[in-house]
């Protein structure tokens, strides 16, 4: 229980850095195009 526990807190964590990452990408890419 506590592995499958610990699997779900990792998949949480991957999926946060993944949106955080796209809204990074996505915010520096509108600066560099200027809008």
């Amino acid at each position: 229980m506590i592995e499958r526990i610990s699997s779900r807190i990792y998949f949480l964590s991957l999926a946060i850095e993944y949106f955080g990452f796209c809204r990074l990408w996505s915010s520096t890419s509108g600066a560099f195009r200027g809008s």
